[in-house]
């Protein structure tokens, strides 16, 4: 850190009342009591993590700020007894200080405790810290809100659950005969559309294949949406300028609906401001379907057009209907943890990227548990694959492992095809049953780029993917991770008729 300058002695004011001196006394007497642990009274780094969720200052339930969310925003209402409990949230991406509201009391002295940080940073976005604290609102809603920096879980929520690493001798079986090759892009970063290398993407970060057959990818860092062609042609069909658009689903070809964790007005918070919107992209044009939803990454279509969204930020998945603009928790008590059961009785880990099966069944990604979930439409929840340690392990589906997995696709006879960052591999489920097997598609473990067979390919980023219907090709969206760096490509596995 570059050491501050020696500070400079102003002159002195020839003349300062005294009730200004008294002004500034509790001006200064509210901004203290709004301080948060981790953040401070003054916007933090975007890398701080404190409390998503808190006890508001209120004195009735229900008045609870989302304490140390977005740096402490709302301080909390209300200068009376302690309130109701924030929504709780996960990760970090942002923080800064609120403004306090005004006490039920005469303004209140300070107001109660925006609310207590988790006490973990939350999951997603490359974030860690310590809890933070909301600040207290101060006299008559003058004080400043409390500096908690934004994620992590929430008051009321135990800590995530961090699983062992695997220690066993790990097995893995690679799919025969899988190639693995770079569709379109390259190491630099750029807007430019073309043919494969001549193309360029900004940090793809998610890919869907319509059924034509063509692929809509999200470039995350210039907010840009592209069609890709199977041969590798690349158009951009939309710009959503600076919202950061992550989940996509192309419900046709002309129709896509995509979340950006920015909302409509470019706020972004921890836990609150994603937002799906509906493009067009024979024009281009972008339509709000609902702000403020949490913040999802996976986007997923039922098939009664209800939308499904995996949110690691809430633990949560939710389900949404485009139409009314409906929005309710299908299943997740809101906490970081792991519990099969129904509804709130059951606990993700920062679920992410989720998929839907022929029978309507969502197929989640629970990225922090290293687990594949199902849950049906009411909202019971089961463990398809993993378990309670970490690593790379093929087998049983009992047996198998995953680092963190992010994403999953399904193809026409019902494999599931999961992206596992953290192992840097691309795996496969040969069905949703108990007894079914996981296997290796590709990448060798390494986090780095190479093309070639599939066992000694490299992916870096690989956040989203799909695949073709008939299991021929597994499409990757292979980004950077958000650091910039020089991997910025859709990458193609071609799975031989044999091995499908």
């Amino acid at each position: 850190m570059t050491p501050l300058p020696s500070p400079m002695v102003p002159p002195p004011r020839p003349y300062v009342s005294a009730w200004a001196a008294l002004a500034v006394l509790l001006s200064l007497s509210a901004a203290l009591a709004g301080v948060g642990c981790g953040g401070g009274s003054s916007p933090a780094a975007d890398a701080s993590v404190g409390g998503a969720s808190g006890h508001g200052g209120g004195s009735t339930a229900g008045d609870g700020g989302l304490g140390g969310n977005a740096g402490g925003q709302a301080g909390g209402a209300g200068g009376g007894a302690l309130g109701g409990s924030g929504a709780a949230g996960a990760g970090g991406d942002e923080a800064g200080g609120g403004t306090g509201v005004g006490g039920d009391g005469a303004g209140g002295a300070g107001g109660g405790p925006g609310g207590v940080g988790g006490a973990t940073g939350g999951a997603g976005g490359g974030d860690s810290g310590g809890a933070g604290q909301g600040g207290a609102s101060g006299a008559a809603g003058a004080g400043a809100g409390g500096g908690g920096a934004a994620g992590g879980a929430g008051a009321g929520c135990p800590a995530a659950p961090v699983p062992a690493s695997f220690s066993g001798t790990p097995t893995i079986v690679f799919v025969p005969g899988v190639q693995v090759s770079t569709l379109a892009g390259g190491s630099l970063a750029g807007t430019d559309d073309g043919q494969g290398a001549a193309a360029r993407f900004s940090n793809p970060v998610s890919v869907s294949v319509a059924p034509t057959g063509e692929l809509f990818v999200a470039d995350y860092d210039t907010g840009l949406l592209r069609r890709v062609t199977q041969a590798g042609a690349v158009t951009t069909v939309a710009n959503i300028g600076t919202l950061q658009p992550f989940g996509l689903v192309a419900q046709s070809a002309q129709h896509l609906f995509i979340e950006t964790d920015q909302d409509p007005a470019g706020q972004k918070t921890a836990s609150t401001t994603g937002t799906i919107w509906s493009v067009d992209t024979t024009t281009g044009q972008k339509v709000l379907v609902k702000a403020d939803v949490g913040r999802p990454r996976g986007v997923a279509l039922l098939g009664d057009g209800r939308l499904v969204l995996g949110d690691p930020r809430n633990n949560v998945v939710r389900l949404l209907n485009p139409v009314d603009g409906s929005l309710s928790v299908l299943a997740g008590s809101g906490c970081p943890g792991y519990a099969d059961g129904k509804g709130a009785a059951a606990a993700f880990n920062s679920p992410y990227g989720l998929v839907v099966t022929v029978d309507q069944k969502v197929v989640v990604a629970d990225s922090g548990n290293g687990r594949i979930r199902v849950v049906d439409l009411d909202g019971n929840v089961t463990t398809l694959a993993g378990g309670d340690t970490l690593g790379t392990n093929d087998g049983p589906v009992a047996d198998a492992r995953f680092v963190s997995p992010e994403d999953v696709a399904i193809d026409g006879t019902g494999k599931l095809y999961v992206s596992d960052p953290g192992g840097h591999r691309i795996r496969r489920i040969d069905s949703t049953g108990p007894s079914a097997t996981v296997t290796t598609v590709a990448g060798d473990g390494t986090a780095g780029f190479m093309d070639g067979a599939g066992a000694s390919a490299e992916l870096f980023g690989q956040e989203g993917l799909d695949v073709l219907p008939d299991g021929s090709a597994v499409f990757v969206a292979d980004g950077n991770l958000g650091d910039g760096g020089m991997f910025n490509r859709l990458r193609k596995l071609d799975i031989p008729a044999a091995a499908r």
